[in-house]
């Protein structure tokens, strides 16, 4: 019942940045969480990349995934991350053990 968060950020603020990347480590800690990808330079097959700064977290589940997202100690780091970083995307996708 797995869920995977996918971000593309662009980064204009290093040092912002890795306080918000201190933050959300914060956050996350409470969750079983595995970083499956983080990668500046993706291989890309087709299309644009569509940012500078790439990830993608397994979550246990959904709920743990949105638990995360909504908990106030994200929410502080939320704001790190609107003042270090342009967000192009950050999304949820349900693995496919997770029930639609």
């Amino acid at each position: 019942m797995s869920a995977y968060l996918l971000g593309a950020v662009d980064i204009h603020d290093r040092d912002g940045y890795a306080a918000y990347q201190q933050a959300a480590a914060a956050a996350l800690a409470p969750y079983p969480v595995e970083f499956l990808a983080v990668d500046p330079t993706p291989v890309m097959l087709e299309g644009d990349q569509p940012a500078g700064h790439l990830f993608v977290i397994r979550f246990a589940s959904m709920a743990d995934a949105r638990a995360f997202y909504d908990s106030d100690a994200y929410r502080r780091a939320r704001a790190l991350r609107h003042d270090a970083a342009a967000t192009l995307h950050l999304m949820l996708l349900r693995g496919t053990d997770e029930p639609r």
